[in-house]
């Protein structure tokens, strides 16, 4: 599965992957039951998300961005793709 799922359970036959010797990995986060809650912790300025951003470039270095997030490499965090730069 690639991109954010909103669905609380989704199949995966773990003995096929097994067998396949597949490599996966997963995170949850329910964005939509988690965003009003961040938003107002934000607001309130109890929450900066500025903290977690690594790197800002802009949307035209967006297939860069998701390929140095996907390996984790220049220490990356969050990538913020800025449309201004």
């Amino acid at each position: 599965m690639i991109g954010v799922s909103q669905n609380n359970s989704f199949s995966f036959q773990m003995e096929i992957s097994q067998l396949k010797e597949l490599d996966f990995a997963i995170g949850l986060c329910s964005v939509q039951a988690e965003l009003p809650t961040l938003l107002a912790l934000t607001a309130n300025g109890r929450l900066d998300p500025a903290a977690v951003v690594s790197h800002r470039v802009p949307l035209s270095a967006g297939r860069g961005a998701y390929q140095m997030f996907g390996t984790r490499s220049d220490r990356v965090c969050k990538v913020v793709l800025d449309p201004k730069l």
